[in-house]
Formats: structure tokens, sequence, C-alpha cells
């Protein structure tokens, strides 16, 4: 990129947005300056402002929120030490809000665009941090509004752009992969079961919880892993466990299991006791190497399906020969 260019151009973010009213009126003269959350009682919220098509009102309000949003993901995605994450998160999200309690086809339109705009910058950027980012502005708007999960099911080719950003080190996609809830065999065309091995084994795989749901790349990633390694036949899981029975990979996924996540656990204890099954030596390393807290730590939970998982994960252990 050269020195003259700004990034905001290199980002190019929803660049197709209204390109009528883009004409119109220029965005950098609607976006006042200063902390959004400080302004945020300036926005028209009445179904009055809103509903009337006819207004001027109505659209330059429109075209407000649209820059703001704009102006807000090119300050996450390039932020030059200006401005507070909370408040670029704020403003974000009450956009979405402001857009979602209105009914009118218009609004419904600009969520659409507004999505697909993110998701073009996940399948076009050559760049990772740019990539991070619109994942996980996608992940604050799921926080906030569930139904959305079922508009980014219907964008084609939704599940490859977010399999590229996975390959991409961009662990956060493991999360919203998960949360679209691909069936075992779109997991297994997407070819993830190497980029999603590589993020449960990731130190920061669990560091990087999301700030918005209750959930870590690591754990979505066992949990797909968990799919990939029950949901098929007696030969295609076999495949998918010999891939990950190596003596490197179970090191680090035993690793995993020391965080005393219960839904992980459950998922790891499943993979691990498969693991079992398909290997005798993968049984004697997992019975010299794995720590057995985090197991004990199942059996103790009030939840039956975890106490399932330690007893079964205990019985394999105890078959080894003394």
């Amino acid at each position: 990129m050269s020195p003259g260019i700004s990034p905001k151009h290199d980002l190019r973010c929803f660049s197709t947005f209204s390109a009528r009213l883009r004409k119109r009126y220029n965005l950098s003269e609607l976006v006042s300056r200063g902390s959004f959350a400080r302004r945020r009682r300036n926005f028209p919220t009445s179904e009055k402002d809103w509903s009337d098509g006819s207004s001027n009102y109505g659209k330059d309000s429109q075209v407000e929120l649209l820059g703001i949003f704009e102006k807000a993901v090119s300050t996450i995605c390039f932020p030059e030490g200006r401005g507070n994450r909370e408040d670029t998160d704020l403003e974000i999200t009450t956009i979405w809000e402001l857009l979602k309690k209105q009914k009118e086809v218009k609004h419904s339109l600009t969520k659409q665009q507004i999505l697909d705009q993110l998701l073009e910058i996940v399948s076009a950027s050559k760049k990772e941090k740019i990539i991070r980012e619109s994942v996980s502005i996608l992940l604050l708007l799921i926080s906030e509004d569930k139904t959305i999960i079922q508009d980014i099911k219907k964008k084609d080719l939704h599940l490859y752009y977010l399999a590229s950003a996975l390959k991409r080190n961009v662990h956060e996609a493991a999360i919203l992969i998960y949360l679209l809830n691909p069936s075992p065999s779109e997991i297994r065309s997407l070819e993830l079961l190497p980029a999603l091995v590589e993020v449960a084994c990731s130190p920061d795989g669990h560091s990087k919880k999301s700030i918005v749901l209750p959930l870590s790349p690591s754990s979505a990633s066992i949990a797909m892993i968990e799919n990939l390694v029950t949901a098929f036949d007696y030969v295609t899981n076999n495949m998918h466990l010999a891939a990950i029975s190596s003596p490197q990979i179970l090191s680090k996924l035993v690793n995993a299991a020391m965080h005393k996540n219960l839904e992980e656990g459950v998922a790891l204890a499943a993979i691990l006791v498969r693991c079992m099954r398909l290997n005798a030596n993968c049984k004697k390393f997992l019975s010299q190497f794995t720590p057995v807290e985090p197991f004990l730590h199942l059996l103790r939970s009030n939840e039956k399906r975890a106490k399932f998982a330690a007893l079964e994960y205990f019985h394999e252990i105890l078959q080894i020969p003394r």
C-alpha cells in the first residue's frame, strides 16, 4: 500500500452501500466526532422518524447510521491509536438494534447489506487482521441478535469463506462456523480437520474466548472434531481418528483437558475414547500422560452425560493389562 493511500481505502468496506444515497450525501459530513456512547441519544428511534419513506429526515437518518457503522468498522480494523474499543462495539450493536426494531423492507435490506459486506471482507481481504476483526464484528452482532445466524446461512459460500479464514489462522472463525451448525458432511467437505486440530491444540485457543459469547475457539474446534470422529461410518471415523492419534497431537489435546470446561471436557473425552479404541498405542500413551483430574471433574458433575463421558474414558484406561 502506497504511503499516500489511507488504510480505509484499502479496506473498501461497505463501498457498495446505498450507492444512490452516497451520491446524494457526503457520509463524512454526516458522521460526527466524539464517543458514540455520549451521543447515541441523538439517534432517531421513533417509528415516525423511520417509517416515513417520503421524509428526508428518515433518509438522512438511514444514511447516517450506515456512515457511522462504516466508520466504526474502519476504526476497529485500523485503530491507529484512536478511540475506545468498547465505545466502538457499542456503536455497532446500537445501530444494529435500531435497524432490528424497524419492520420496513428498506431496513431489512440494510441489515442484509451489512452482512453481505462483512462476509465479502472475510472472503476478499488479503490481510489477516481485517479478516479477524470482521469475524469479531459478526460474532458481536450475533451476541445481540441470534437471527443473524439464519441470515448468514442463506448466503452463498458462507461456510467456504469462513473455512478459508480459519485456515488462514483466524481462530475466531471456528466459533462462527460452530454457531452456524454445519453438518458433519459439510465440515468434512471443507477439509477443516487439520485447522480444527491446530486451533484445539493452540495455547491461545482458550485465552481467546469471545468477549461477547461464552465460547472459545478451542471449545468450538473440539466440538466439531468430535462430530468428525463419531458421525460417519466406521471407516470414515477411523480415517479421521488416524489423523489426530499421533503422540504429538494427543499430548496437546490432553492439555486442553486441563481447562475443566464441561462441554469441552465431554467432547474431548469422547474423542480420546475413540482414539484408544482405534489404537492400543494411543491407550498406552494416554494412560501414562493424561492427567486424571479433568476427568474426575466430569465425574463429579451433576450432568449425566458428563459422568458417562468420564466413566467411558476410565473404562478404556482400566482395560490396559497391568
